[in-house]
């Protein structure tokens, strides 16, 4: 073989391994990111430590809700990383505040809305529209419909339709499928929080009231053994009334925001999950 192709063939290997060793290829697994990724596409990540990624930024993460694999061997997901260590969450009627200012995220967003009609509209004008869930609620007269908010103004101007209506989860009332399950915090997909993202070497009161919000960190990112016993709370057998975080938390939502299966149904993302972002 000639030396030129010698080293031909060692500038393609080097390449490759420095291209593994920066980037994955990522496919998303559901629809948790339309309007602007679809399910099985194939997106290129690149693969930075979480201190790097920066708000509103495109990230993957191995699922933390599977407990009983190695983290690399866990699932990938994708979502948009929304808040950071020590920053304090809110959603309120769906809209996201991070440190008491509004998140503007600047992408195209899908949204769950109600559609009312006059009972000769034509339904397949709603199923012709760019959308996820579609749903016949009452026949010929009511529907809903998961799209943007451009969709939704669209159909607000079709003839025979008389309403749209951008829906959302009741205050105050909580969802069991929403982290954390608590009887003490009623939250859900669309009002959650306040919450503190955990950051580490935070020190955080313990008690049985929010215990429900660090007890998975504690056991089971951090590696220890806590439980709650007459209304106290103890680690490692001792009595704890606080606890100091040794890792970041991140938090993460889904551009299909009536798709709840990111940080509010999981709970808080782990740093060592991360694998990095677009």
């Amino acid at each position: 073989m000639k030396k030129w192709t010698w080293i031909i063939l060692a500038l393609l290997i080097t390449g490759t391994v420095f291209f593994i060793s920066q980037y994955k290829f990522v496919k998303m697994p559901d629809n948790a990111m339309l309007p602007q990724y679809m399910q099985r596409e194939t997106i290129l990540i690149k693969k930075q430590n979480a201190s790097d990624l920066e708000q509103k930024q495109l990230i993957a993460f191995y699922d933390p809700s599977v407990s009983d694999k190695a983290i690399s061997k866990k699932p990938i997901k994708l979502s948009r990383l929304i808040a950071l260590p020590g920053d304090t969450l809110l959603i309120y009627e769906k809209t996201i505040y991070v440190n008491g200012e509004q998140v503007n995220l600047n992408v195209p967003v899908f949204m769950k809305y109600r559609i009312s009609t006059t009972p000769d509209f034509d339904k397949s004008l709603l199923t012709d529209m760019p959308h996820d869930a579609f749903n016949e609620l009452v026949e010929n007269i009511a529907y809903e419909l998961h799209c943007s908010p451009k969709t939704a103004a669209e159909i607000g101007r079709l003839d025979g339709v008389t309403a749209v209506h951008l829906k959302w989860d009741m205050r105050g009332k909580a969802s069991y499928d929403i982290f954390p399950i608590s009887q003490y915090l009623a939250w859900n997909k669309d009002y959650y929080g306040p919450l503190v993202i955990p950051k580490k070497g935070m020190l955080a009161e313990l008690n049985f009231r929010n215990y429900d919000l660090y007890k998975r960190i504690i056991n089971v990112y951090e590696g220890n053994r806590s439980y709650v016993n007459s209304q106290k709370i103890y680690i490692n057998d001792e009595l704890a009334e606080n606890y100091r975080f040794t890792q970041d938390y991140y938090f993460v939502i889904n551009d299909n925001r009536d798709l709840p299966s990111d940080s509010r149904g999981f709970g808080l993302l782990p740093e060592n999950h991360i694998i990095g972002g677009k």
